[in-house]
């Protein structure tokens, strides 16, 4: 660092910043820990300025500039949170390809009803292809190797042809 910046509180928070390469979610999970809670020795006005400090940094390091994006960093970190295992891995995948590094409220909300519509409720993926009939609310849910189930044998055979 050059010598010159030393008294520049932003340069300075910046090289240790990139040194120690804290994620965002590092940074949320030093605010959500149940365990940060006010030391004996900490005054109150200690306490919340600490709790800002790590609520700030988890924000900058979203790159939220403004409301809006706040409030919609609130509900995505809501929504993550109660996803399934593999749909929040396919969230994260998507996220990690965008600049900022997370998805705004309605593109979330897009990606996981895309993921929901083409899964089952465990997560295998859904296979479908033109000409296939499934049932409205049904899920058909086939496993790999066993055939699908035999419909039932029509009624009304003629009496010659009804086995014996």
């Amino acid at each position: 660092m050059d010598p010159s910046l030393y008294h520049d509180y932003k340069a300075v928070r910046n090289v240790i910043l990139k040194e120690h390469e804290l994620s965002p979610r590092c940074y949320l999970d030093f605010f959500n820990r149940p365990t940060l809670s006010r030391s004996s020795g900490e005054t109150y006005v200690m306490y919340c300025a600490k709790l800002k400090s790590l609520l700030s940094m988890y924000v900058e390091s979203r790159k939220v500039k403004d409301f809006d994006a706040l409030l919609s960093l609130i509900v995505c970190d809501r929504v993550k949170s109660v996803l399934s295992e593999g749909c929040l891995r396919h969230v994260l995948s998507v996220e990690a390809s965008v600049a900022d590094g997370w998805l705004r409220a309605d593109k979330l909300a897009e990606i996981v009803d895309k993921y929901m519509a083409n899964h089952f409720s465990n997560n295998r993926p859904r296979a479908s292809a033109i000409g296939t009939a499934q049932q409205v609310g049904v899920g058909v849910e086939r496993t790999a190797g066993k055939p699908p189930p035999r419909p039932p044998p029509p009624t009304g055979l003629q009496p010659s042809l009804q086995p014996m």
